[in-house]
């Protein structure tokens, strides 16, 4: 009876282990809460020291155990190979061993018992119950421990279906909410968070920021490439120092944006000026040297846009702006703009309708270029322009719509043919050794049809290729030694021009290229300073030395070019030497 009593009591004991398991689980809210719970309470009930799970019953199976939140975490651990053990567990669910047979400790006193788990009728692994010291395990505790097993099997099924699910939405997420090649949060991400901050009624900016000739860049690198400087310029501006929160987002292919969360527009200014002073100098890559055309808009919300839509066209109008204009400094969204824009919209019909008219209403003005010691003529530089009663329209706002409109390589021809059917002319009239310059765009002085133009242009007014010269920036950044197209105009023998038409920087390198013949600096790099003149009198040095000549450009006064006589340049050009002609009246004050 006593014992009849004893064994009851047990079971009691047992089923009411068990209810508690079932019921800590279908309380618990999710997995890692559940085994959180169950654990300790097994613990407890068997007096285990710990509990881990192999993933398979071969010495090389990945350990795991849990921890006091429920997560089941890997360990750097192994059983060694016990055949004896792995045959006894393919006929009994659950297996007594002690410490010496399981692990590499032989003097151990501690008892474990294996319980193998299934999944779809298959052995999946197995979970090793680690007892206390004088543990001694009876077969109520394998009857028990079996049921158990069973139980925790499913929680781990379970735990790890929903971690696989959770690392799938986060995938899904990512894919959703950040750029695939560069990993920064996308267009997507930033339209839901400023949703966000709107619907709080939170104050800010938002600062958009365009790479314009990211795409020449990836044309002659890669695209994998292209996104490599596009990671970087987010790297770089996201370690900027900022007093709000400031996130940085990848809107389109070339375009940037940042919200600065409680940021006010001097705040907002101040940053975007230091972005576009910061990629006035080269950008390097990996040792290779860039010069990125960077643009800005800054947009104040709520006062500028009170949702997406609003702030999608306010920041992609001030972009525009910015690139059209060709503006140094960040444009800020006003009611000012739209008429700005308007007026640029204008233009754009103007020479779009002249472009589709056989380039009607272009011309081009002649500025002469005189060397310094006996003042005599040496060539003259050639601009182009639009206009008509009007408006006159510079290169540099109509250039970015004949390249949209995709007429970049007819304007090439028709001014490679309008400059040497000059040329010619002048020759003809007793100046045989008469030069023209000419500046050609970034993304034709990297094609066929550069060199194409023009030898069919020299060849059709018989001109030698010496009475051309291109000039070429620094900024554009094809004046590298390896520039295929500019090597083959200098070997035709077309005179290559350096011209320091760029932004803020002006380096040595132009003098390295065998290509170049003459450097053009701008008259106000001749600050007066003892450090600039230095630097000036030194590149002057390092031109000469390899045969290069100098010139001034941008004289545009008397003092200035006194200031110039001190040093040793060859030519100089700019106001001071006469106003720009037309090709009529330059021939006329040559003949006469």
């Amino acid at each position: 009876s006593q014992n009849a009593n004893k064994l009851l009591g047990q079971n009691f004991e047992d089923q009411i282990l068990i209810n508690n398991l079932y019921s800590l689980i279908l309380r618990s809210p999710d997995t890692k809460t559940s085994i959180s719970s169950i654990i300790p309470l097994i613990r407890g009930y068997f007096s285990l020291d710990d509990i881990v799970f192999g993933s398979g019953t071969e010495s090389t199976a990945k350990i795991y155990r849990w921890d006091e939140s429920g997560m089941i975490l890997p360990v750097v651990t192994s059983f060694p190979q016990n055949d004896a053990i792995h045959k006894e567990l393919d006929y009994n669910s659950v297996v007594f061993a002690d410490e010496k047979d399981i692990t590499n400790d032989k003097s151990g006193d501690r008892s474990f018992a294996l319980s193998l788990i299934y999944e779809n009728g298959q052995k999946s692994g197995v979970i090793v119950y680690i007892a206390r010291s004088g543990k001694q395990w009876t077969d109520r505790d394998r009857k028990l421990l079996k049921t158990i097993t069973q139980i925790l099997s499913t929680v781990i099924n379970r735990y790890f279906m929903e971690a696989e699910l959770e690392q799938s939405q986060e995938h899904l997420s990512r894919l959703a909410y950040y750029d695939f090649t560069t990993n920064i949060p996308n267009r997507s991400m930033f339209e839901k968070n400023f949703s966000a901050l709107v619907a709080q009624g939170q104050r800010g900016a938002v600062i958009s920021v365009e790479i314009a000739n990211l795409k020449s860049i990836s044309e002659i690198y890669s695209c994998e490439y292209a996104d490599d400087i596009v990671r970087s310029i987010a790297e770089y501006i996201s370690a900027i120092p900022c007093s709000s929160d400031k996130n940085v987002y990848r809107f389109s292919n070339d375009i940037l944006f940042l919200t600065l969360t409680g940021g006010t527009a001097e705040e907002a200014r101040q940053l975007a000026q230091a972005i576009l002073t910061k990629f006035r100098s080269p950008w390097y890559l990996r040792d290779t040297e860039h010069h990125l055309e960077v643009y800005a808009g800054v947009t104040i919300y709520p006062d500028d846009a009170e949702d997406i839509a609003d702030c999608l066209r306010a920041a992609t109008r001030t972009l525009r702006l910015a690139k059209e204009r060709r503006l140094g400094d960040a444009v800020f969204y006003s009611d000012g703009l739209e008429e700005q824009l308007s007026d640029n919209l204008r233009v754009k019909k103007l020479i779009i309708d002249a472009a589709e008219n056989e380039f009607k209403g272009f011309y081009l003005l002649y500025t002469p270029v005189l060397t310094v010691d006996t003042v005599e003529l040496h060539c003259c530089e050639a601009n182009l322009f639009w206009g008509n009663d009007d408006i006159i329209v510079s290169r540099k706002q109509f250039l970015p719509i004949i390249d949209r409109l995709g007429l970049s390589v007819q304007m090439y021809r028709y001014v490679v043919d309008r400059i040497c059917e000059f040329c010619a002319t002048i020759r003809k009239n007793g100046f045989d050794n008469f030069r023209v310059s000419f500046a050609i765009p970034e993304n034709i002085i990297n094609s066929d049809a550069c060199v194409e133009a023009l030898r069919g242009s020299l060849l059709k007014y018989s001109l030698p290729p010496s009475a051309v010269s291109i000039s070429v920036s620094e900024s554009a950044g094809t004046l590298n030694t390896g520039n295929m197209f500019l090597n083959q105009l200098s070997k035709i023998g077309v005179n290559i021009i350096a011209d320091d038409y760029g932004e803020s920087f002006f380096t040595t390198a132009p003098l390295q290229n065998p290509a170049v013949k003459t450097v053009k600096i701008r008259a106000d790099r001749f600050k007066g300073d003892p450090i600039s003149d230095m630097f000036m009198r030194s590149v002057i040095k390092l031109a000469h030395e390899k045969n290069i000549s100098v010139c001034v450009r941008g004289i545009d006064n008397a003092e200035t070019m006194n200031k110039i006589r001190k040093f040793d340049v060859d030519l100089v050009e700019g106001i001071i030497n006469g106003r720009p002609l037309h090709s009529t009246e330059f021939m006329s004050r040559l003949v006469t």
